[in-house]
């Protein structure tokens, strides 16, 4: 139980990394989702659709 909320965690983490590599800063609104356990790539998703991107 504990190794899947890890590797859960890790992955969301390893994202959010790749995010801010590509776009040069992480929104507070999708650190967010990933402390409240959301799922951030959807979030992505949805963030960049309300900036028309």
């Amino acid at each position: 139980m504990i190794e899947e909320e890890y590797a859960r965690l890790a992955g969301q983490v390893a994202f959010l990394v790749g995010y801010y590599d590509y776009r040069g800063s992480v929104p507070v609104e999708l650190l967010q989702v990933a402390l409240n356990d959301g799922d951030v790539r959807q979030a992505v998703k949805d963030h960049a659709k309300a900036e028309g991107t």
